[in-house]
């Protein structure tokens, strides 16, 4: 029942005492279609093709944020959000991981409540879990983020730069 439903069954199969012969002409395989032998993390030419491919991935994401309405309202955030989303490659300032859009969260350097505005040289982007962890004074809630995120030396380096603007202390 199992062949019949995977092959075309254009063949007749042959039952032998008991033991079913399944022809080889039946089967059927497919290419991997995303699959290149020059993407490769070691070449100019590997890594042009990989940043094409990810480009692709940017520009849904940047549809998905587009779509959705943000709580402070003002035009030149949400267009400096997305310049920044789209120049660091989709990528978290701090982890260098590939942000989806549910996961950009936009940090301004300089808060507000600092006279920070939100022109596009204040902004950064981050994962929802780092701007909370930039912010959070709570000892309990930073250990909490800290352990999620298992951030390495060179990242909370990033963390810190942030944290130290915002006149926090540094997390060691």
């Amino acid at each position: 029942m199992t062949y019949k439903r995977l092959h075309k069954n254009n063949f007749k199969t042959f039952e032998i005492n008991g033991i079913y012969l399944f022809p080889i002409a039946d089967i059927q395989t497919k290419n991997a279609m995303k699959f290149s032998q020059d993407i490769c993390d070691y070449t100019n030419k590997g890594r042009l093709k990989i940043h094409k491919n990810l480009k692709a991935d940017i520009a849904t994401e940047i549809k998905k944020m587009l779509q959705t309405t943000h709580e402070e309202g003002k035009l030149e955030y949400a267009d400096n959000r997305i310049s920044k989303y789209s120049m660091q490659f989709g990528e978290c300032a701090v982890t260098g991981r590939f942000l989806i859009a549910e996961e950009v969260h936009c940090h301004h350097k300089l808060p507000r409540h600092m006279k920070g505005t939100d022109e596009f040289n204040n902004l950064v982007i981050v994962h929802e879990m780092v701007h909370k962890l930039i912010h959070a004074t709570n000892k309990k809630t930073i250990e909490r983020y800290r352990n999620f995120l298992q951030l390495d030396g060179k990242q909370l380096k990033k963390l810190n730069q942030f944290r130290k603007v915002c006149n926090l202390v540094a997390l060691v």
